[in-house]
């Protein structure tokens, strides 16, 4: 939205040509599935249930969970993952074959971290974040040559 009073505005309105109006970034949001697209979702919660219990361990009480609300990012915060993003398709691969990995782990936290700012939220030490960033940067450098 581009401006502060827009939200407000749409917060307010509850129905719009008969239309009722949800709010799709809040938790619980319940989409109406068919029972094929239910079995889909299920099958996938359930494929990627390793990965969203591997990323609980790392970032400790932060909720993770597969989403069928997100299309383009590969995670917003609550952490939902997006789980047709080619990144969480690699994280997950990555974390099957070596879950000690301390690549991975820091990527976990880079991603969420990102996610947050991504989020508009503010990181209580942004250093860190600035750090892993540039710990990437290096490691792509590096594989490059």
């Amino acid at each position: 939205m581009t401006y502060p009073i827009d939200e407000h505005s749409i917060s307010q309105l509850n129905e719009y040509e008969g239309k009722k109006l949800v709010c799709i970034t809040k938790e619980g949001l319940e989409i109406d599935e068919d029972e094929e697209a239910k079995k889909l979702r299920e099958e996938e919660i359930r494929k990627y249930d390793y990965l969203c219990i591997y990323i609980k361990e790392i970032l400790g009480d932060n909720v993770v969970l597969v989403s069928n609300r997100i299309s383009v990012s590969p995670c917003v915060l609550i952490l939902e993952i997006n789980p047709h993003h080619s990144i969480i398709k690699t994280l997950k691969t990555k974390v099957e074959a070596d879950k000690n990995d301390k690549i991975v782990k820091d990527l976990i936290w880079l991603l969420f971290e990102t996610s947050l700012v991504h989020s508009g939220f503010s990181l209580e030490k942004p250093s860190l974040l600035a750090s892993k960033i540039f710990k990437m940067i290096q490691l792509g450098l590096d594989n490059g040559n």
